[in-house]
């Protein structure tokens, strides 16, 4: 009882979608030795990139700061 795969355009708009109407992403860094961290944070589509905000001394802000990297998720982040 499968439906069929969305096609590439339908995905590219159910993402727009997303982005244009989500307030919230996961969003997931590591320390430059490798511990995961995963935290909701609200965030701003502004057509082309996702803005964001987090102190430098949270443990997102040192990761970034440490590896520069960060893997976004878009979805429900109201069971945290």
């Amino acid at each position: 009882m499968s439906a069929n795969p969305r096609s590439r355009p339908q995905r590219r708009r159910d993402t727009d979608h997303r982005l244009t109407h989500d307030i919230d992403v996961w969003v997931a860094s590591a320390s430059a030795d490798g511990a995961p961290y995963l935290v909701p944070l609200s965030f701003d589509w502004d057509g082309e990139a996702p803005l964001m905000a987090t102190p430098t001394d949270s443990p997102t802000g040192r990761n970034l700061v440490a590896t520069r990297t960060v893997r976004l998720r878009l979805g429900h982040t109201c069971d945290v």
